[in-house]
């Protein structure tokens, strides 16, 4: 279990996130929201690329900054504007990471064989990644967060630059995955969220507007709005 107690973030004197308390189980969320809404803020502070100013992270009940190492090995990101190393091939980018991660080195061959089948990357892993498209970067950014096989996926615009098949190999696999992990993604595609999302965190104003899933927050959204229908229908709403 993920549990948020009173996160907040201030970029100079603008409120970003604002104590957003809230707890993930088994399965996926989607982080919803309209752009500048603290989406990304969010996942990053929960993936400890981003201090906190205030409030606190459990993980099983244990706080991740007094065992923040273990936890980040739990951990795999999908950053929404991912780091590479332009000269490396993808599977000596795949390799660092793997020392990043602590995987035993008798391990890392089978495991690096293992996420590119995946992302369906393995013929192009001796390729540098300067010589990749944005969608085969896309590709190896999600093969570096599969590494070590976490607990904890999150995930930030993960199906951008991805075609429509590699779209929906991607869906399946974390649709697979969800049944044991924790998964958390942000994304613009409501098609996406309808399809795979056990639940929903929608942001607004820096903090939850609505936390349930795609039925039960339709059917509160209505008590405002009767002709509410779809999640396309609240976006109309609220960000208009």
């Amino acid at each position: 279990m993920l549990e948020l107690q009173n996160l907040s973030k201030k970029y100079r004197d603008n409120d970003v996130i604002v104590n957003i308390s809230t707890v993930f189980n088994t399965g996926i969320t989607a982080i919803l929201g309209a752009n500048g809404v603290g989406k990304s803020t969010l996942l990053n502070m929960i993936a400890t690329s981003l201090d906190l100013d205030s409030g606190q992270i459990l993980y099983n009940k244990k706080n991740i900054q007094k065992e923040i190492a273990e936890y980040r090995n739990r951990l795999g990101f999908v950053p929404q504007s991912p780091p590479y190393y332009p000269f490396y091939t993808g599977h000596q980018f795949l390799e660092y990471i793997c020392l990043l991660k602590q995987i035993p080195n008798q391990l890392i061959k089978s495991e690096i064989s293992r996420v590119l089948g995946i992302v369906r990357m393995t013929e192009h892993a001796k390729k540098k990644i300067k010589n990749y498209s944005g969608g085969m970067k896309q590709r190896i950014s999600i093969a570096q967060a599969l590494l070590g096989d976490p607990e904890i996926l999150i995930l930030d615009e993960p199906t951008v630059g991805l075609d429509p098949k590699e779209r929906m190999i991607f869906i399946e696999y974390i649709k697979e995955a969800s049944v044991t992990k924790t998964i958390l993604f942000s994304t613009h595609v409501v098609s996406d969220i309808e399809e795979i999302s056990n639940n929903i965190l929608l942001l607004k104003g820096s903090s939850i507007l609505y936390k349930g899933t795609v039925s039960e927050i339709i059917d509160e959204h209505k008590k405002k709005f009767p002709d509410t229908k779809t999640l396309s229908d609240i976006f109309l709403h609220i960000y208009d």
